[in-house]
């Protein structure tokens, strides 16, 4: 059983990761990066962190 467990949570993982995020990321477009104001402004400003 766990055998079978194993390998259903790496074929899901394949899947997941190399086709449905591809994917979405694609239709969504500039969508995707999108990050809110208001987080952005709680946010510090890093710089020039090596």
């Amino acid at each position: 059983m766990s055998l079978g467990l194993t390998a259903a949570v790496l074929v899901d993982a394949t899947v997941v990761h190399l086709v449905l995020v591809p994917s979405i990321m694609e239709v969504l477009g500039g969508r995707t990066r999108w990050f809110p104001r208001l987080s952005s402004a709680r946010l510090p400003l890093m710089g020039n962190v090596p």
